[in-house]
């Protein structure tokens, strides 16, 4: 069974102009689930006008534009011969847009082979306003949760229209699982509060909000943000490596080159292809290990994410044809650094006693941390470049306590846990970080206690490595990935879904007993989740998805 490209089967940017043009190679598409997955890059976020050249050569066809995730229908009407239909205006955020194209629910084939894009005007006013029923919450352990999109991130200003009919209540309001205390003073009628300065990402953002420890009745209906200044994005140091295009004709004949990278570590690593004659199902080797890829068919020469692999100061990068033949070349490697790491609590400095516990990494935690005498300092060396990261604070706790993350002495956020069922869990708040070394503490607040494994940093926006370990994902259309894969701590686990469709996320050890489990309402487009695996349980797993009838499984080796 074949394994396609996860991200983007067809791969291009449009230069940086105000009309911006690529013709691909057609793709077509019979139903919602085949999806035609293109990127766009433009200078600067405004308002654009996508034009499509595309034939429905059966009926006229109800298809679906997805354009960050965000889905819009569209009508294209019969027609043997290419066509153009234009959108209504839509906005792009600065850098890389996804453009996702297919047929809808009521199928019928429609097929497209050239995007173009025209800028129009300037972005809309940035305000984002979402008005639902209202969702209540009576005590601390009652978090409702809604999500919010926006173009870009940065910080914004956070209105939440809300009541606390019974009295003041101090509320908890959770961003992305950051949280901080909000009050809210008393009323009967719904009234809105603005809450400064709250990071966002781009994208999709999960907004809690509960009643604190002293309870009350909390509700809200509404949430506004209205954009301000941008927090520091990582400007990744882009290597690249060319050279006269070398070529394989089948899969015994692996052609390379060893190219040189700063030093050993992670790396996302692009190939610039060309596949003149048919679509290839390739293979690339990066230091002997095999990542099977399909190749587009293309006379000229275009990128393909190969995913986060480990590259040595000299490594050599190969490429072979599949087992159906097709002249494949390649004449330029790319590698970006990958920032992840990990640090143990029993090597970080501060209070809390070294426990032996088999479920913790390496079969140590720490703990317990209470209070702000409470903490442990973690020191975090090597970051390439300025920016926002992942932090992966592993803990275990039976109640619902508070922490606070302070950044090198400053920038602080606090962050509420919740009951680990007795197991090492890990939540993923974003954090700004300098370059070179910076000091991370995490100390105990209120509410309850917790102790610490440890805590793993690893770059905002990681890429999905597609290995021939999924074989299944590309026909369910669910497009399974695991990122990092192998790793050694959390993991990055990557799907497609439709807008509100519900899907089943568990993660089983090589003798079926269940490691994690969650129930995911989709919100339309890409979905990352963070998964943690408690230690001690194996290092071989298998990540399952099931929707409905679809479902797809890939093998992730945990190294600890």
């Amino acid at each position: 069974m074949k394994t396609r490209l996860l991200f983007c089967t067809i791969l291009f940017c449009l230069p940086l102009l105000s009309r911006a043009q690529n013709t691909p190679d057609k793709v077509c598409s019979g139903n919602p689930y085949e999806v035609s997955e293109q990127t766009v890059t433009v200078s600067a976020a405004g308002t654009y006008q996508l034009t499509i050249s595309y034939r429905s050569p059966e009926k006229n066809v109800h298809g679906i534009v997805r354009i960050n995730g965000v889905s819009q229908e569209m009508t294209f009407p019969q027609t043997a011969d290419f066509q153009q239909v234009t959108t209504k205006p839509v906005v792009l955020h600065a850098g890389v847009n996804a453009i996702n194209l297919s047929s809808g629910s009521d199928g019928g084939y429609v097929c497209f082979n050239n995007l173009s894009t025209t800028l129009v005007g300037p972005p809309p006013n940035p305000d984002n306003t979402g008005a639902f029923d209202e969702l209540c919450s009576g005590n601390r352990y009652e978090f409702r949760q809604r999500t919010i999109t926006v173009p870009n991130a940065g910080t914004y200003q956070l209105t939440i229209n809300y009541r606390a009919p019974e009295k003041e209540v101090e509320g908890v309001l959770s961003i992305n699982g950051a949280t901080q205390a909000v009050v809210f003073p008393q009323t009967a009628d719904f009234k809105p509060t603005t809450i400064g300065s709250v990071t966002l990402q781009a994208g999709v953002n999960v907004i809690g909000l509960s009643t604190g420890s002293e309870g009350g009745y909390l509700c809200f209906n509404n949430l506004t943000t209205t954009a301000g200044s941008a927090p520091p994005i990582p400007e990744q140091v882009v290597n690249r490596v060319s050279f006269p295009e070398v070529c394989s004709g089948n899969q015994s004949e692996i052609r390379g080159r060893t190219i040189k990278a700063p030093g050993r570590g992670l790396y996302q690593v692009v190939i610039s292809y060309r596949s003149p004659e048919k679509t290839v199902q390739g293979t690339v080797y990066v230091l002997a290990t095999p990542v099977t890829l399909t190749f587009p068919q293309t006379s000229e020469y275009q990128d393909i994410n190969v995913g986060v692999l480990e590259l040595y100061e000299d490594s050599y990068i190969g490429l072979a044809s599949g087992p159906d033949g097709g002249n494949l070349c390649f004449n330029r490697v790319s590698f970006t650094k990958y920032v992840f790491q990990c640090h143990e609590a029993e090597d970080a400095s501060g209070t809390g006693t070294v426990l032996s516990e088999a479920n913790a990494s390496g079969g140590k935690g720490r703990g317990d941390y209470r209070t702000p005498s409470d903490y442990l300092e973690y020191t975090v060396t090597d970051i390439p470049v300025a920016g926002q990261y992942v932090l992966a604070l592993t803990y275990k706790t039976a109640e619902y306590p508070k922490a606070r993350i302070i950044v090198n002495g400053s920038e602080s956020q606090e962050l509420l846990l919740f009951p680990s069922g007795g197991n090492y869990v890990a939540q993923t708040p974003y954090v700004t970080l300098k370059a070179g070394t910076n000091v991370i503490r995490i100390e105990g607040i209120s509410d309850g206690s917790f102790r610490m494994d440890r805590i793993c940093i690893f770059s905002v926006s990681p890429a999905a490595r597609l290995t021939a370990d999924a074989p299944q994902a590309e026909e369910s259309g669910l497009r399974l990935s695991v990122s990092p894969n192998p790793s050694d701590g959390p993991v990055m686990v990557h799907f497609y879904a439709l807008k509100d469709e519900i899907v089943q996320l568990q993660v089983t050890n090589t003798q079926g007993i269940r490691q994690f489990s969650r129930q995911i309402k989709a919100e339309g487009g890409y979905q990352s989740v963070p998964v943690t695996i408690p230690a001690g349980t194996g290092s071989l797993f298998f990540v399952q998805l099931q929707s409905g009838p679809r479902s797809a499984v890939q093998k992730v080796l945990i190294n600890r």
